[in-house]
């Protein structure tokens, strides 16, 4: 591995630490925070900007706990761009404070009907 390479894991690493510590100092170290940095966040629409950024990080952190570790971190270097993809294996994820928003009643739903057609199916 490349001296660059281990720089991109090692980011890579304190994203993920900082993401199961629920760690918003370090997830903002992380962060570039310029006007073009994007972010798109599973089953959300795209980010831009850092305070937008920011914010959907602080919500996330503030609202749940969630472990996750990388697997298989593999590091690519194409010019000035990095690529490293990893398998998230998510260990836990604590509930909502305050309640459950409209994606965990959707996913809930989502549950319910697949529950309901696999027994349907039989």
């Amino acid at each position: 591995m490349t001296t660059e390479q281990a720089s991109v894991a090692e980011a890579n690493d304190a994203f993920y630490r900082a993401l199961s510590e629920g760690d918003m100092q370090a997830m903002s170290d992380i962060w570039f925070p310029a006007d073009w940095a994007e972010c798109v966040h599973p089953g959300w629409t795209a980010l831009y900007g850092w305070e937008a950024i920011r914010e959907s990080w602080r919500l996330i952190l503030e609202g749940s706990r969630i472990h996750v570790t990388a697997a298989d971190a593999r590091v690519r270097l194409v010019g000035d761009v990095a690529y490293g993809p990893v398998s998230e294996l998510a260990s836990w994820i604590t509930p909502v404070p305050g309640g459950v928003g409209p994606m965990t009643i959707a996913m809930l739903l989502q549950n319910t009907l697949q529950a309901w057609q696999q027994i349907e199916s039989r």
